[in-house]
């Protein structure tokens, strides 16, 4: 809304359904299932939270500061950034690099963070990036990454009834 002009939209409409039957072939587990593993390629992604980091701040700068996108329009793509600063943050572990403290605690981080707190909206890698934890983050972007999602949930949804259930209106 906010760049009628940009050739690409995201739309925030459910498009299909998908029904998960436990006791489908797809979901038993076999010899060699991969399951809870994170499916990536290394190499691919060296350097990729200190080149995340720099990308956020130029299209935070190159959108006044989000002030021009609506509140609906800017939640998806705050979720989309904090899930992927949690991929960066997991990610410089994989390969032994440091994490950007941009990243992690940097000011764009806490702008993020202060603006989900001002419109109360909540997200499960919320917590982990207000206590500034690499290890907790890395482990909820396991967790919502590998399929188990034990963690994520558990987490989602602790922090949201600590928060008193009314955010995310």
């Amino acid at each position: 809304a906010a760049r009628p002009e940009a050739a690409v939209r995201q739309l925030e409409a459910p498009l299909y359904y998908w029904r998960v039957n436990p006791e489908s072939a797809t979901n038993k587990r076999v010899a060699g299932d991969r399951r809870g593993r994170v499916e990536w390629d290394p190499e691919e992604f060296r350097g990729y939270a200190r080149r995340l980091a720099e990308e956020y701040a130029e299209t935070r700068a190159a959108m006044n500061g989000w002030q021009g996108m609506a509140e609906e329009d800017l939640a998806p793509q705050l979720r989309t950034y904090l899930r992927r600063f949690a991929f960066g943050v997991w990610a410089a572990r994989e390969l032994g690099e440091p994490v950007p403290r941009a990243l992690l605690r940097g000011p764009e981080t806490r702008r993020m963070l202060a603006w989900m707190k001002q419109v109360k909206y909540y997200h499960a890698y919320y917590w982990p990036f207000v206590l500034g934890n690499a290890a907790l983050v890395r482990a909820v972007y396991h967790s919502d990454e590998s399929g188990a999602k034990r963690l994520y949930w558990k987490l989602y949804w602790a922090g949201y009834y600590l928060l008193g259930g009314n955010w995310n209106r």
